[in-house]
């Protein structure tokens, strides 16, 4: 069964912040370890969580987990 890797942030109005988050799932798609990685956003950003679990579902993933990337 194919898996995915959703990555959880907080989100920023801050550009910057997103895309270190951006750089750290492409890294993590590099690897080729699962079949998709993406992120998804709690506040401030797009996607957001629910879309991002809706495209795993969409490309037939739907062994996901789930990994918090927070800032401090």
């Amino acid at each position: 069964m194919d898996r995915g890797l959703l990555i959880v942030a907080h989100g920023s109005r801050a550009n910057e912040a997103k895309n270190v988050v951006i750089e750290v799932v492409n890294k993590i798609q590099s690897l080729n370890k699962y079949k998709s990685v993406k992120a998804g956003f709690m506040e401030f950003d797009f996607p957001d969580i629910p879309a991002s679990i809706k495209q795993f579902v969409e490309e037939g993933i739907f062994d996901i987990i789930v990994a918090p990337l927070f800032f401090v």
